[in-house]
């Protein structure tokens, strides 16, 4: 039972290839981690289309993920994409292990409803989340402080681990909140159940994607298409399902039926 869940990547050429690198030797260190991150942030988008226009509950299987991120060239959110990349890291050779998270709101105390993933190298422990429709870091996060080049660290509050963000005006932000220790692959199965068919649910209830590009990042929400580039956002409301269609597959790369 639950066998799918634990399964082995089914083609990790395939994989690279969906995010732009080829099947080559690559060493083992946070360098590499930050290449595959990157790589990946860059071609496969954070989307919850699935849960909002057919309420579907996303199967976490890895051949099942495989098909969708890589053979049909979809997204996913958190439970989807850092499921299938940490399958991916481990098909590379990477020690890792599942984390369950919360995402932190001022003011409120959230459910644990976000999958992270913890690498553990020869120099030490790292946070790696390339499934978080939000801000978040293209680099793996040490667990011991250290800051990464783009401004985030980790706090330790035992039993748990806060990711913060190094702001330039004011106190830093408090992002993520995850358990200090190792989660089961099967623990998603209700968290990922709730998300997608809780009424409540952002994402029965709104549209979003995301994805980050090499001069900013693109954002749909509904209707509103936000493209920021080099510091400038251009706003674009869509007006027709056929506008959307089209905005989906030219700034996500995602391909849906009219």
């Amino acid at each position: 039972m639950y066998e799918e869940l634990y399964a082995p990547l089914p083609d990790r050429a395939a994989y690279l290839e969906r995010i732009g690198l080829r099947d080559e030797p690559m060493p083992l260190n946070a360098e590499t981690l930050h290449k595959l991150m990157y790589a990946h942030l860059t071609h496969v988008p954070f989307e919850n289309l699935d849960v909002l226009e057919k309420h579907m509950t996303p199967d976490l299987g890895i051949e099942a993920l495989f098909d969708k991120i890589v053979v049909r060239r979809r997204g996913g959110y958190c439970f989807e994409q850092n499921g299938l990349f940490a399958a991916l890291m481990t098909a590379l050779g990477y020690t890792v292990y599942p984390v369950v998270a919360r995402i932190l709101r001022p003011g409120m105390i959230t459910a644990p409803a976000h999958r992270g993933t913890v690498v553990v190298l020869p120099e030490g422990e790292y946070y790696v989340d390339v499934g978080f429709g939000g801000p978040a870091s293209a680099y793996p996060v040490p667990l011991n402080g250290e800051k990464t080049p783009d401004g985030f660290y980790i706090v330790r509050e035992e039993p748990n681990c806060v990711i913060c963000h190094e702001e330039a005006e004011g106190e830093d932000s408090r992002i993520i909140m995850f358990a200090g220790y190792p989660a089961f692959p099967v623990d998603y199965i209700p968290l990922n159940f709730h998300i997608a068919q809780w009424e409540g649910s952002r994402f029965r209830t709104a549209r979003v994607l995301n994805i980050r590009t090499e001069d900013g990042s693109c954002a749909l929400t509904d209707d509103v298409l936000r493209i920021h580039k080099n510091g400038e956002v251009t706003e674009i409301k869509l007006e027709t399902r056929a506008e959307l269609l089209e905005a989906m597959k030219t700034y996500f790369g995602v391909v849906l039926d009219a």
